[in-house]
């Protein structure tokens, strides 16, 4: 009966699991984009068996004369367990 309840108890745990992939796979797929990092925000975060964490990464980028030609300084990365992937670019915070 306690191996019943202990096995009952490890599977509800599990179940709300975020995911496993820290801030350090974040700044590994970031720098692989060509965008070193300045500032990482969780922007959202799932729980469950398949827990998903999405990440908002600031870039530290040069200065630009033109706004126009600026570049997007953000990347969207979602961690599925301990691996991650870049969702899409996107754009940074308004100053």
């Amino acid at each position: 009966m306690r191996f019943f309840v202990l096995c009952v108890f490890v599977a509800l745990w599990a179940s709300v699991l975020p995911a496993f992939a820290g801030q350090a796979e974040v700044k590994d797929i970031a720098r692989q984009n060509n965008c070193p990092p300045k500032k990482i925000d969780v922007q959202h975060n799932a729980l469950g068996e398949n827990g998903r964490t999405l990440y908002r990464v600031t870039c530290i980028l040069p200065k630009v004369t033109e706004k126009e030609d600026a570049p997007l300084d953000a990347l969207v990365i979602a961690c599925t367990g301990s691996l991650c992937e870049l969702v899409r670019p996107a754009e940074g915070e308004k100053k």
